[in-house]
């Protein structure tokens, strides 16, 4: 990676940890995130990289500098539509990867929608962790 960098140049990177979740994070999202990282996991995917970005940038050799910060998103509109969404795209999958029943599903898709309706959904960060990375070449 350093080496694509001219010198004094820096690498910037952002990707979530969806492992990492709020305090007040409801049962039925981390059930779902759950499903999330065991699918990605089956597909050989790690969905929870964005924890691990600051240690692998800090084993290149080439990066004299590695600083690191940790945010979350604030619950939007928008949010809630992409999440709400996501729930249906993803069924067929989880489904076909035998992780949940059809009928366990549909009662999770249930309670995250009327989650999501509900003023509670307002005060708490849905997103996961979004992990930031600041690399500088020498």
């Amino acid at each position: 990676m350093s080496a694509l960098l001219k010198s004094q140049g820096v690498l910037s990177l952002q990707e979530s940890a969806m492992g990492h979740k709020g305090d007040t994070s409801p049962d039925c999202l981390d059930q779902y995130y759950n499903l999330i990282i065991s699918y990605g996991t089956l597909k050989g995917f790690d969905y929870s990289v964005g924890s691990k970005l600051q240690s692998i940038c800090e084993k290149v050799d080439g990066f004299s500098k590695v600083k690191a910060y940790k945010t979350q998103y604030k619950t939007t509109p928008e949010i809630k539509r992409l999440l709400s969404a996501r729930l249906d795209e993803l069924e067929s999958k989880f489904l076909q990867e035998e992780l949940i029943t059809k009928a366990t599903y549909e009662s999770l898709k249930d309670r995250v929608k009327t989650f999501f309706q509900s003023n509670q959904s307002d005060k708490v960060e849905v997103m996961r962790d979004q992990f930031h990375v600041l690399a500088y070449k020498e």
